[in-house]
């Protein structure tokens, strides 16, 4: 058995629909995204993208087993309660009354450690998420953090990429899609096509959103195919933040977070993933964790629109909770 520790950087992942987990250590590097870095290996941008780590190589498969020691514990964080969650999602809805289409809210869940072998835990997720993007990273100084996410930020190489407009959330068992909901997503999928016109990329997306599962919840998707002769990490950086994660207006939308949300998101909202200056798989930070010794924070979230109700914001960041609740337990 392999042991590591939270002085070694390394990052372990598995690709959509692929049973194969990868594992790649070494140094990781900060990197400033504008400066056109030359790139081959593993990313992670946090939220605002003002910090950025890059670990270079060539990721290995799995072989061997891996004990994970984590030595500090969560700093003193108050948890949101409902009451004041709720107090804040209306504060989000009339801001959304006002002078912003969309700006999304998200708060920090605290769980107790149970289970600490936490590799098991990480191929636990795997195996029941097989659909998503999963991975468990460590950054020296920065955190330990888990996460599975379903949601593609740019992915593709020679010049042919496909990124997602995916936005909308509701229950296995309640798919009937609301104004509300169809808003979410046409501004996500707005926002793709405006950043592409104005770099006057070409590209092609299905006109109608499909509906497609993530774990317990459906999400509404456009899917846009782009040709373009621009560096992966230059598309990354035009469309990111998405109002997936972000908000309309952008900047708007940013500051009203940055004064009103009340915490640090770090790399939750941000993006991850394989990346050289030809090809990359790159996906948004959703449903993911931080993990410390004594507890884990689940980061989870929903766009605030006009039309939203703080009530049911507040149940679909507790449904999004549970797709790692169901590993933790």
């Amino acid at each position: 058995m392999t042991e590591l520790s939270q002085q070694d950087g390394f990052v372990f992942y598995q690709r959509p629909n692929d049973d194969a987990i990868l594992f790649l250590s070494g140094t990781w590097v900060k990197i400033d995204l504008n400066s056109k870095p030359t790139l081959n290996g593993f990313i992670i941008s946090n939220a605002d993208k003002s910090a950025s780590f890059y670990l270079e190589g060539k990721a290995k498969f799995t072989l061997s087993a891996f004990k994970l020691s984590l030595e500090s514990n969560s700093p003193k964080r108050q948890e949101l309660d409902t009451k004041t969650y709720l107090s804040k999602a209306e504060l989000f809805i009339n801001a959304c009354k006002k002078d912003i289409g969309k700006v999304v809210l998200s708060r920090i869940k605290k769980h107790p450690v149970i289970n600490g072998d936490i590799f098991q835990t990480y191929l636990n997720l795997c195996k029941e998420y097989n659909h998503s993007f999963n991975y468990l990273c460590n950054i020296p100084n920065e955190g330990t953090w888990m996460g599975a996410t379903p949601e593609i930020l740019i992915e593709g190489s020679t010049k042919k990429y496909t990124t997602v407009s995916l936005a909308g959330s509701k229950t296995l068992d309640n798919i009937n899609w609301k104004e509300k909901e169809l808003d979410e997503q046409r501004f996500v999928t707005n926002y793709i096509k405006e950043k592409l016109e104005s770099e006057s990329i070409n590209y092609q997306f299905n006109s109608s959103p499909e509906t497609v599962n993530a774990g317990n919840i459906v999400h509404l998707k456009t899917t846009f195919n782009i040709q373009t002769n621009k560096a992966p990490l230059e598309l990354a950086n035009l469309l990111h933040p998405t109002p997936a994660v972000c908000g309309l207006p952008q900047k708007k939308a940013q500051d009203f977070i940055l004064k009103n949300e009340g915490y640090n998101r770090e790399f939750y909202t941000g993006f991850l993933g394989i990346i050289n200056n030809r090809s990359c798989s790159l996906f948004v930070n959703l449903r993911c964790m931080q993990l410390f010794k004594n507890e884990n924070w689940l980061y989870v979230g929903g766009g605030i629109t006009s039309l939203s109700n703080a009530d049911k914001e507040w149940k679909e960041t507790e449904l999004k909770a549970q797709t790692l609740l169901n590993i933790l337990d």
